[in-house]
């Protein structure tokens, strides 16, 4: 109930704010539009997705894929228009707008070895410029990457993109989770784990399994679709934790999502993709020395018959079969546009991925709407919401008695034969009792954002961000009734259910403002100021049935 009262009140302040910012002044001038095309200066060649914006106002979009771009709804009188993109020098003009028609202004943007003049879209407060900052800050296309290169995981984006980033995996099973350390671990008994901000929004970025299995859990970062992300900047210095609080002590990664082109005609991409997963690799196989009393045994099959001190070896994970070939399937659709004075983003996703191990699964559905809309010059507003699904199914694994690795490479070659075990470490539990297990997360994530950009004056900006990252989780972990004495207790061999549900809301206001004023003609001073409140709130109920009529009545 509290949680409902929250959002309706959060819904009615942000239509206040909205009408209030939105409502017309007393005077409005006459409009123009702007339009033109970017090429590159030695080449002639168009260049696309080059930022063109007006000087002092956050009314700015996209060039096109042929270099084109339009910015409508301009006062109408002298403007000073930049393009600037990654790689070239930023150029700066100067022209008239003229109402009720519409001016041309090309530019040829000339090719930048040292890109001095890179903005900073969300890493600090004050100047953007990155020569203007002090922390250390790495930012990267991340919309680049997933045009030319395999990427399935925000894990891996982060891979191997920049320096000081360390990302290690639990395990290879499809879903598993990941630990991410920005220059190494900053503390002894605090979490080491940057947080992860989406769209100014703290997000939920946990690695959290409600059953174990073994050393591995599942990653909320798996929850987001890679491919609605435009780029990442990571936090390394200490500008994090003067942002964000001692939270950020471990860094921050900024994360922005895929928004609209004003301007822009409607374009849309579908794809599909399909892989075959295979395991590649053989597990080491077990070795022993048979004894006296071994060879003598007909029950073990590898020593019978042979000399004391034969060394015999045993591979029960190959013996058994226990590994698959996996697969994955992917099918997308985006598509984003414009019009005179807003734009939108929209995208659909369907993941599914089986590992090589046969009770491991993954499956992610994501949507995603972006909107923005610039009403005034000196004002923008972004509404957006994501909404996921995420179906996890991790085998037991690591040092585990419940598991592959652990049943196959802790066995023994003498058990081979006429022994329960049969070469692995506990007897009756082979490949057919481990993919019995089942250990299952079901996980439902809604993040709502609302951003208001508000310039009253070329050289003083206001930020604020609401929004709220909604997930709930539903976990199961199920034994199966057996009475071959699989799992080697009375309560799990007779059939065990366990279902646990976990609510995690993180709600974030945020507001920055900031100053910038240059004096003596060479001298610039930026003042910014502001405050946040991040609530974050943790529900978890657990339940244990014991004793199965029949397995089918597992639910």
């Amino acid at each position: 109930m509290k949680l409902k009262r929250l959002m309706w009140t959060f819904l009615v302040a942000t239509a206040a704010l909205g009408v209030l910012l939105c409502a017309p002044g007393a005077s409005q001038a006459q409009q123009g539009t702007l339009a033109g095309k970017v090429t590159d200066a030695r080449s002639g060649a168009p260049i696309s997705a080059v930022q063109v914006f007006v000087v002092g106002t956050q009314v700015g979009t996209l060039t096109d894929a042929n270099g084109n771009y339009r910015i409508a709804s301009l006062s109408a009188g002298p403007r000073q228009i930049s393009a600037m993109f990654l790689g070239y020098r930023t150029e700066t003009m100067e022209v008239n707008v003229l109402a009720g028609q519409v001016v041309t202004l090309d530019f040829q943007l000339a090719q930048s070895a040292v890109a001095l003049d890179e903005i900073i879209v969300t890493g600090t407060a004050g100047r953007q410029d990155r020569r203007a900052q002090a922390a250390s800050i790495s930012s990267y296309n991340a919309a680049a990457i997933n045009e030319v290169a395999p990427v399935t995981s925000v894990a891996t984006l982060l891979q191997a993109r920049t320096t000081g980033v360390s990302i290690s995996t639990a395990s290879g099973n499809s879903g598993s989770g990941q630990r991410i350390r920005l220059r190494g671990s900053s503390s002894l008994e605090l979490d080491n784990e940057p947080i992860v901000i989406i769209d100014g929004i703290r997000a939920d970025s946990r690695n959290s399994q409600i059953y174990g299995v073994g050393g591995q859990s599942q990653s909320r970062l798996n929850d987001i679709n890679p491919d609605d992300i435009e780029s990442i900047e990571i936090v390394k210095g200490p500008a994090a934790a003067t942002l964000y609080g001692a939270d950020a002590s471990a860094g921050v990664i900024q994360i922005r999502t895929k928004r609209g082109r004003p301007g822009v005609a409607f374009s849309q991409t579908v794809s599909y993709e399909q892989g075959i997963i295979q395991q590649n690799w053989t597990p080491p196989a077990n070795f022993a020395i048979c004894s006296a009393t071994h060879v003598a045994d007909s029950r073990r099959a590898l020593c019978f018959g042979k000399e004391a001190g034969t060394i015999i070896s045993d591979n029960p994970l190959e013996r058994y079969d226990a590994f698959r070939e996996g697969s994955s399937r992917n099918l997308s659709w985006s598509g984003r546009g414009g019009g005179e004075n807003y734009g939108y983003y929209l995208s659909f996703s369907a993941d599914q991925e089986a590992g090589t191990l046969p009770n491991n699964y993954y499956d992610r559905y994501t949507g995603r709407v972006n909107f923005d809309f610039t009403p005034r010059e000196d004002l923008q507003m972004e509404v957006s919401t994501g909404l996921g699904r995420t179906n996890t199914d991790l085998p037991n694994n690591d040092n585990n008695i419940y598991g592959y690795l652990g049943g196959g490479l802790l066995g023994s070659p003498l058990s081979v034969g006429g022994f329960a075990n049969d070469g692995w470490y506990s007897a009756n539990r082979q490949v057919e009792a481990i993919r019995n297990l089942k250990n299952e997360n079901m996980s439902i994530r809604v993040s709502p954002v609302f951003t208001v950009r508000y310039t009253p004056r070329p050289w003083f900006r206001h930020r604020i961000h609401a929004g709220l990252d909604m997930t709930r989780t539903e976990a199961r972990a199920y034994y199966p009734k057996n009475d071959i004495g699989w799992y080697g207790t009375v309560d799990l061999n007779s059939g065990q259910i366990s279902q646990g549900r976990q609510n995690r809301d993180e709600i974030t206001l945020d507001y920055m403002g900031s100053i910038q004023r240059g004096f003596l003609d060479n001298f610039v001073a930026d003042l910014a100021f502001g405050g946040q409140f991040v609530a974050v709130r943790t529900d978890l109920t657990n339940a244990t049935g014991i004793g199965l009529t029949t397995n089918a009545a597992n639910a």
